[in-house]
């Protein structure tokens, strides 16, 4: 059997390409940190690394869902009526993006977001409604 050596340059070489790819890949998930840290102090919720999304594609792919969640007469009144600031914690919440999910989970969150924003709207139509009504009887007694 005849083996052949490679020079150390090239062996080098591929160890250099290897350490700047993984430069490359932690750059670019210390970048998609800081937005998610960013968001998680609005949050507050503390980030844990390992649980982040990095995947771009995907990323995109969430933002464009929750664009379109956002993009409702639902989501309009919801905003109206209720200030962000006099939220409570059982109002729905928007689905953290940055949250590593499966996809069949992921759009379980979306689509469980978008009918707590429905039935949310709904409730308070109604409790609305009966406050109005119930003034406009005892103006009439």
């Amino acid at each position: 059997k005849i083996e052949f050596r490679t020079s150390p340059r090239k062996r080098c070489g591929d160890s250099l390409n290897k350490n700047r790819n993984k430069l490359k890949k932690t750059e670019k998930q210390y970048l998609v940190a800081k937005d998610y840290q960013s968001e998680a102090k609005t949050n507050n919720v503390l980030p844990n690394i390992e649980d982040m999304e990095t995947d771009e594609e995907v990323l995109g792919r969430r933002a464009k869902q929750i664009e379109l969640g956002k993009n409702t007469l639902d989501y309009d009144q919801y905003v109206k009526l209720v200030q962000r600031v006099e939220r409570k914690d059982f109002m729905p919440r928007t689905p953290n993006k940055y949250k590593k999910y499966g996809r069949r989970r992921w759009d379980g969150a979306v689509r469980t977001w978008k009918q707590q924003i429905h039935t949310t709207i709904t409730g308070l139509e109604e409790a609305h409604d009966e406050t109005t009504h119930s003034q406009d009887e005892d103006w009439k007694v």
